[in-house]
């Protein structure tokens, strides 16, 4: 489960350095658009597919499985998204 939260944090600063290599970011930078706005297009994408990814390897081990779920569900969903944000936030 951890290596599925440190994924999308992994991803995103892969993408960033990937374009300062390329050259690309400094046109990133140079666009009408605030630097706030620039990192949330680039996060949001890989926050979504972690958190998908924690709700499929739920579901498979729910049904394949048959581990039984007795969990609130908004606790349950709510915990997974803070985790996924906080590990990106971390660096991690």
């Amino acid at each position: 489960m951890a290596i599925v939260l440190a994924m999308p944090a992994l991803s995103t600063t892969l993408s960033l350095v990937r374009e300062k290599e390329q050259g690309t970011l400094e046109g990133l930078m140079a666009a009408p658009i605030r630097r706030y706005q620039l990192l949330a297009g680039k996060i949001i994408p890989y926050l979504l597919i972690g958190l998908v990814d924690i709700l499929l390897f739920t579901a498979i081990g729910i049904i394949t499985f048959g581990i039984p779920f007795r969990a609130a569900w908004r606790t349950w969903s709510f915990s997974p998204a803070c985790s996924c944000w906080l590990t990106w936030e971390s660096g991690c």
